[in-house]
């Protein structure tokens, strides 16, 4: 994870950062998060090609996916780091997932 990540998400605090990285908990829950998405957990990843972020959230799907845990990973061409432009391209989408996993 980038430093300006670690700054900006994180506060620059090393122990808070250790405790919630993504990839740190990832690591520490992988049983567990594997176990709930048989039962009722589903993961979605929604990012857009111009977001600065894309090649980190590219990287997590691929470590999710070498953990054994499905995801649903959509990819929005030319939208960057916009919640707006991410639910206008897939927002219907989205909630359909959502709604999904409550009907289970």
């Amino acid at each position: 994870m980038s430093a300006g990540i670690k700054k900006d998400a994180f506060g620059d605090n090393a122990e808070h950062f250790a405790k919630f990285d993504p990839r740190a908990w990832l690591g520490r829950n992988a049983d567990a998060v594997r176990r709930g998405v048989r039962v009722r957990v589903r993961v979605r990843m929604v990012c857009g090609t111009k977001d600065n972020l894309y090649p980190a959230n590219v990287n997590f799907k691929e470590l999710l996916e070498q953990k054994q845990i499905p995801v649903s990973w959509q990819t929005v061409e030319g939208v960057g780091h916009d919640t707006k432009g991410l639910y206008q391209a897939v927002g219907l989408e989205s909630l359909r997932f959502i709604a999904a996993g409550f009907a289970k």
